[in-house]
């Protein structure tokens, strides 16, 4: 609690512009950097919602690197990666989300992180791509928690490429 004030308390004086205020960040943040793998996470967690989200990548990077092999890797690396995407950080970004595809496979961040994939590869206007993630989550999960949304922008994406099978996909997603 009293590390979450004072990180907001030096964020605040830095978005003065005062250039020793960033420094003093940089270096709170570096400190705060070096506690246990939970409490990263959560702070990590606070910063995304706060949209500091390159704070929340530092934090969970950290974090995920301090749980090794725990399960709860798996959500700081989740974090890492939409903080990363939020920051612009793309290759970043899908390096967390193909580390998690991988070492977490059938789980519900594995589906979120290639869903998450596919978003990222439609962002960057490769559209067969995108469309190859999504069908790999509707053919994981059809029935889970992305599906919707991995109908939507795998319709968008064949969409983008001028693709016949948009219609189909369009019924589909009137038929659910």
């Amino acid at each position: 609690q009293a590390s979450e004030k004072s990180l907001e308390r030096e964020r605040a004086s830095a978005a003065s512009g005062d250039e020793k205020y960033r420094h003093l960040l940089q270096r709170v943040v570096r400190q705060m950097s070096g506690a246990d793998s939970g409490r990263l996470l959560k702070w990590s967690q606070t910063a995304y919602y706060r949209g500091y989200y390159l704070h929340s990548l530092e934090f969970a990077e950290k974090a995920a690197e301090k749980f090794g092999g725990h399960l709860d890797a798996t959500k700081a690396l989740l974090l890492a990666g939409k903080s990363a995407f939020a920051c612009g950080e793309y290759s970043t970004a899908e390096d967390a989300y193909e580390k998690i595809a991988s070492k977490a496979a059938g789980s519900r961040e594995a589906s979120e992180a290639l869903f998450r994939l596919g978003l990222l590869k439609y962002r960057k206007g490769k559209y067969s791509e995108a469309v190859a993630f999504f069908e790999r989550v509707l053919a994981l999960n059809p029935d889970g928690e992305f599906e919707y949304r991995s109908l939507y922008w795998e319709w968008r994406s064949l969409q983008k490429q001028k693709s016949d099978r948009a219609k189909e996909y369009v019924q589909r997603l009137l038929d659910k």
